[in-house]
């Protein structure tokens, strides 16, 4: 048990690292097209043995002769560097936050948020709902703990973090979201209206797997995430 709170703590500790890294890269100006990488240790570089010029040489070309120019931005491309860097690390609980994600993560503290009102985590790595929320959109159109989310509008979850899920699930009061959900055996889609979801308490569960969360809770949030 105390082994299995160890690792907890841990994954925690990497998740908040993190989102502290998404937090002060937002602190760039928006306009800022072009990014200098200084090494405060060199000898520390070198040890690693790593060399850069194949990442500068794809990131000239993409910047250069990618033919719809018009999608070439270079603070996605940045970003989507470092997205690319933390998930070779293969483990669902650590990811980058951009500026906007870490936006809807303070959202997601603040309690009040627009979305379908559901607890989502992952098992097996894969997107699963641990629960509804109380009076929310959700909860009127059936959803359960444990129904995995194999699509969202018809596009596969597979491999999907939980920011990713949270990001197409969610979306303005009065749209739509279509869900295609596993309850056991049973596959099936539910289409829901979403609202705004006001969260006013917290209940925090242990569960043999992991910590159900009934609302909203920093420390437990990347474990499982609003929607």
């Amino acid at each position: 048990m105390n082994k299995k709170i160890t690792n907890l703590l841990f994954v925690i500790s990497i998740a908040v690292f993190l989102f502290g890294s998404g937090y002060k890269i937002g602190q760039y100006k928006a306009n800022k097209t072009s990014y200098n990488i200084v090494n405060s240790d060199k000898k520390a570089d070198q040890s690693r043995n790593i060399d850069f010029d194949l990442f500068w040489e794809t990131w000239e070309k993409v910047e250069q002769k990618y033919i719809d120019q018009k999608k070439v931005d270079a603070k996605k491309m940045f970003y989507g560097a470092i997205k690319g860097m933390v998930a070779s690390m293969d483990d669902p609980y650590t990811f980058f936050l951009t500026p906007e994600e870490n936006k809807q993560t303070k959202d997601d503290l603040q309690g009040k948020f627009e979305g379908i009102g559901a607890q989502l985590g992952l098992k097996e790595n894969r997107v699963v709902v641990i629960a509804p929320l109380k009076g929310s959109p959700s909860e009127a159109a059936g959803i359960k703990a444990g129904d995995f989310i194999n699509k969202v509008n018809g596009q596969p979850t597979k491999g999907w973090t939980l920011p990713q899920a949270v990001s197409k699930i969610r979306g303005d009061k009065g749209t739509k979201v279509t869900l295609t959900l596993q309850r056991n055996d049973k596959e099936f889609d539910t289409t829901i209206t979403r609202s705004q979801i006001i969260v006013e308490s917290v209940e925090l569960k242990k569960s043999k797997e992991w910590f159900l969360i009934y609302e909203t809770i920093q420390v437990v949030f990347w474990k499982a995430q609003s929607i």
